[in-house]
């Protein structure tokens, strides 16, 4: 439902995630996991993510 909205949004992904999350929705980042089973480095890319997102908005919020 974010994505649809337009808000920037992660999705955790199994290996064999659906195609419609690629193109669909603008907004949304597919973090799939590389082997099954293995959601290392699917939650890595989502935390990074998350966390740049935030370091922008407390940049713009602050004023750098």
């Amino acid at each position: 439902l974010s994505a649809a909205m337009g808000i920037p949004t992660c999705v955790l992904a199994a290996v064999d995630h659906d195609w419609r999350w690629h193109g669909w929705y603008r907004d949304a980042v597919v973090c799939a996991q590389e082997a099954p089973g293995d959601w290392t480095g699917a939650v890595e890319k989502a935390v990074r993510l998350v966390r740049g997102a935030v370091e922008r908005r407390e940049a713009v919020v602050s004023g750098s």
